[in-house]
């Protein structure tokens, strides 16, 4: 026979079971026309950003909101139901932001023709593949991959507090390491340029 203190502990696993198997993943979708915008800027708190071309002459952006803890037995997740990116169109600025506590969100981002890219990130990885903009890239602690055409940009500066920086493909190439900080520059044969720091981690690029 079931006692009541009994029959309250089974209650009480099974609601801890049932809350640590609840949804710690949701995944949203926005596209946004390019119209006159020539400037795409992208802040978070944590997670993973990757900016490549899109086919479709839109701005398209797949976010993935993962709860940073996996969810819990004895802790309150948090909503995820009710998280997605903030956007906001200014004059020729399209602005996207997403920094919401306890989780972290994975981007996808794809862009059509642009003039510039800014990305700012508290903790993560910032990667941008195929890029024929300017860029201006910054993380907190992470790494930050970043890969341009060659006849685009005309300078690259790279700079970290604590880690490696690195170029592949530029001319004129000049490292310099003070302590455990790193800065490196190079020289494409366009006008458009990149800058990107980390506070703590490794920053790369690759002209091609």
């Amino acid at each position: 026979m079931i006692t009541k203190k009994a029959a309250s502990i089974i209650l009480l696993l099974a609601f801890s079971i049932s809350m640590a198997c609840a949804d710690t993943q949701v995944s949203r979708y926005h596209e946004f026309d390019a119209g006159e915008i020539d400037t795409l800027r992208i802040d978070a708190r944590v997670g993973t950003i990757q900016v490549e071309p899109s086919t479709s002459g839109k701005f398209e952006v797949e976010l993935t909101i993962t709860d940073e803890d996996g969810g819990g037995w004895f802790r309150r997740s948090p909503d995820l139901d009710n998280m997605d990116l903030r956007s906001r169109r200014n004059g020729d600025q399209l602005r996207l932001s997403f920094s919401e506590d306890k989780v972290k969100g994975e981007w996808i981002v794809r862009v059509p023709s642009l003039e510039q890219l800014d990305v700012e990130l508290g903790v993560g990885t910032i990667k941008v593949l195929m890029a024929h903009f300017g860029i201006v890239a910054d993380v907190g602690v992470g790494t930050i991959e970043l890969q341009a055409q060659k006849t685009d940009i005309g300078s690259v500066d790279l700079s970290v507090g604590v880690g490696d920086t690195h170029i592949n493909g530029g001319t004129d190439t000049e490292s310099r390491r003070a302590m455990v900080s790193s800065e490196t520059t190079a020289y494409g044969t366009g006008s458009k340029s990149i800058r990107a720091r980390a506070g703590v981690g490794d920053v790369q690029a690759e002209l091609i």
